[in-house]
């Protein structure tokens, strides 16, 4: 798309690392670029390189994120109501995926405010299953486990095969974020550990 309007662009992918993050918006300042779009990182993450940004006269765009102080020039819509959306729709989804019986495994990402802040997605799954118990439907949350960016390749995928073998009874997975299922369904795989899953922005 960038190419079709004659846009010069430099990809940067900072693996989900806040260091990285900021690093990468400080790269575009020393290199005179005139904008940053970036995807899934919290204004409150970069505070301090947007504020450089903002302060060089780049404009700076973001999907999928939330901008409580509003420094964000433009955001693609997404509001902390449409996290919670988001997290209490896919909760839901694993529900009729389980035949409306789940007993769930929470992967939760508590760095991000999207997906573990006030009223966002882990808040949106847990009002599910709490609707679902109110209403005297099956759910469950059998473990909740907060994984942290930098363990995402390493332990990560280990806590959760551990979760799932500690709680056999799970039958499924939720995940705050589809960027984590990369690495968590292949180490479930080869533990031949089968639940259904269910994340948001695939």
């Amino acid at each position: 798309a960038a190419k079709a309007i004659g846009w010069d662009v430099t990809f940067i992918d900072p693996a989900g690392d806040p260091t990285k993050q900021n690093a990468a918006i400080e790269q575009a300042v020393s290199q005179g670029a005139d904008g940053i779009f970036l995807t899934a990182i919290d204004a409150g993450t970069v505070a301090t390189s947007l504020q450089r940004a903002q302060e060089a006269g780049l404009k700076v765009v973001c999907f999928a994120c939330l901008d409580t102080d509003g420094v964000y020039d433009s955001l693609v819509p997404y509001s902390p109501a449409d996290a919670f959306d988001s997290g209490y729709l896919s909760m839901a989804a694993l529900y009729e995926a389980t035949g409306k019986d789940i007993k769930v495994i929470m992967a939760n990402l508590p760095e991000y405010g999207i997906a573990s802040g006030e009223g966002a997605r882990q808040a949106g799954a847990e009002a599910f299953v709490s609707d679902c118990q109110a209403a005297g439907g099956k759910c469950e949350i059998v473990s909740k486990e907060d994984l942290l960016t930098a363990n995402f390749t390493t332990t990560g995928p280990t806590q959760i095969v551990t979760s799932a073998q500690t709680n056999p009874e799970a039958n499924a997975l939720w995940a705050a974020a589809d960027a984590i299922l990369q690495f968590i369904v292949p180490a479930l795989q080869t533990a031949d550990i089968k639940l259904k899953t269910a994340g948001s922005d695939p």
